[in-house]
């Protein structure tokens, strides 16, 4: 984000955003690589697996392919067709669904099966 009443000032060309992006980017993909090596070693896994919309990303695919060699370990990640990450479809219903006055309250649980499809009538899962 850049521009006029951007934190970063007014619009740069330079590259600054993007570097910072991918610095950012670099740290995390790291961290979470990191992580895993040492969940793995501490609790004796040689199997790592990778999924979610996370599971795309190119970096920490390397990453992880990278240490899993090293340490003689196993990784099974999904081919990139497979990596697809739902978030942004859900946010999008939930948007609709708040525009078109639906509400849930805090009551409401995650049903894994419930369909979403065309129109939805509001109906949602609650705890008893």
């Amino acid at each position: 984000m850049t521009g006029e009443g951007s934190p970063f000032g007014p619009s740069r060309n330079d590259g600054f955003v993007t570097d910072l992006c991918a610095s950012f980017q670099e740290t995390v993909m790291q961290w979470v690589t990191q992580k895993t090596m040492l969940a793995s070693e501490a609790e004796g896994i040689k199997n790592i697996v990778v999924g979610g919309g996370v599971s795309a990303n190119s970096r920490l695919r390397g990453l992880l392919a990278e240490e899993t060699k090293r340490r003689g370990l196993t990784l099974f990640i999904p081919s990139f067709e497979l990596t697809t990450d739902n978030a942004a479809m859900i946010a999008r219903l939930g948007y609709s669904l708040f525009r078109n006055g639906k509400r849930s309250g805090f009551d409401m649980t995650a049903d894994p099966s419930l369909r979403i499809g065309g129109e939805t009538n509001g109906n949602f899962t609650r705890r008893p």
